[in-house]
């Protein structure tokens, strides 16, 4: 029991901790389309999210791939019947906060393409303003 717990609130933080774009990442004014104010051009917070995506899908490939082996015997003679329910449910966690972790990435990326997009009409527009 006690370590189903330890894996639940490592698991709550982790969700707190990552999402990077969603909490710094700033898009563009959606009430005006071509200015672009103080909008986030970094692609740093969207990178960050993606390398954990990353790291998580091999994470839940490997702890997949050890939860359904079963047979043989552990170290301490008893059979091997793979993960119990407990390691399940902290497996499913892990994959709906990898799935929150990439839409906060797909956002990040959008929001900053938008920028970056609204920065050079900007540039262009007072480039070619008499």
């Amino acid at each position: 029991m006690t370590r189903s717990l330890v894996c639940l609130l490592c698991a709550c933080l982790l969700a707190t901790t990552t999402s990077c774009s969603i909490l710094f990442v700033k898009a563009p004014p959606s009430h005006h389309p071509t200015a672009a104010e103080d909008c986030t051009e970094s692609r740093v917070a969207p990178m960050v999210d993606t390398a954990y995506v990353g790291f998580t899908a091999l994470l839940l490939t490997l702890l997949v791939m050890r939860c359904t082996q079963t047979g043989g015997t552990n170290q301490d003679g008893t059979p091997n019947t793979g993960c119990d329910t407990s390691q399940w449910l902290a497996l499913g966690w892990t994959g709906v906060v990898g799935l929150g972790v990439t839409y906060s990435a797909y956002t990040g990326f959008r929001d900053t393409k938008n920028c970056r997009r609204r920065r050079a009409l900007e540039l262009t527009q007072t480039a070619t303003a008499p």
